[in-house]
């Protein structure tokens, strides 16, 4: 089976709504929010600070969609109010924002002065399976590698993961370079005493900043990649530079026009 992307359509948020709200626990953490998830996503493909992806096993014309991405670049307020006590599902909140008009996604232009100076915050609002794709071994370092060709070049600051599903997950995204924001110690850390069926279960942040991935060059995470920022030399705009992106991973003229 072939694994391939390409940005999120208005025609797929339906069925990616759907994916986020079928998933045994991913799904119950968003409580009556998850009716107005379609609506909110919806709204985000407006917006220019964000990312969404749509990965889909490649078995024919009516390849299922397998994996949801959604990733946004926020404000500084709302990362500190996601790092105060006692926390909250990210997912949830987001779709309350974003409805009500109050949306923490950054504007046009906060996006681009951010990214020119001071620096961008990520979060991933969603990386979710369909059912029945958890355990496929080529989706994982897929998504990997597609999340930092889509990401890279940002000037970034500090990277938030969604929040983890599963102890499994929760391993890979700590081995992966993140740490676990402790909210007493203001810091992400690398060890921590409580069971990490704990952690899964209550509001968590997994994350990293510029800071903690320059502290061990020697020892760099593919998270701490991303967090490599060299300055523009050729000038592409956003949308210029996924549609090279895409044209590069052996997409048709039909194909690129879609996106």
């Amino acid at each position: 089976m072939t694994v391939r992307h390409r940005p999120m359509e208005p025609k797929d948020v339906g069925e990616c709504a759907e994916i986020v709200a079928k998933h045994p626990v991913i799904g119950p953490r968003y409580g009556s929010r998850i009716k107005g998830l379609s609506a909110a996503w919806l709204r985000l493909l407006t917006c220019e600070a964000k990312c969404t992806t749509v990965y889909y096993a490649d078995d024919g014309p009516r390849a299922p969609i397998c994996f949801v991405g959604i990733s946004i670049f926020v404000t500084d307020d709302f990362v500190r109010e996601l790092k105060a006590p006692p926390g909250f599902w990210m997912g949830p909140e987001l779709v309350k924002r974003i409805l009500r008009g109050d949306s923490p996604v950054l504007l046009e232009g906060q996006f681009v002065e951010a990214n020119s100076c001071g620096g961008l915050n990520l979060i991933v609002w969603e990386g979710c399976f369909r059912s029945g794709f958890e355990t496929n071994s080529e989706i994982p370092g897929y998504v990997m590698s597609t999340f930092i060709e889509e990401h890279a070049g940002y000037l970034l600051k500090e990277l938030i993961s969604s929040q983890i599903e599963s102890v499994e997950r929760l391993r890979w995204t700590l081995g992966s370079g993140a740490g676990l924001w402790n909210p007493v110690a203001g810091r992400y850390e690398k060890s921590f005493t409580m069971p990490l069926e704990y952690i899964v279960e209550k509001p968590h942040l997994l994350g990293a900043t510029q800071e903690m991935e320059g502290t061990y060059p020697w020892n760099r995470s593919w998270i701490g990649s991303l967090f490599d920022y060299r300055p523009p030399r050729c000038g592409f705009s956003r949308s210029e530079r996924r549609m090279l992106l895409t044209a590069l991973q052996g997409e048709t003229d039909e194909e690129l026009s879609e996106n």
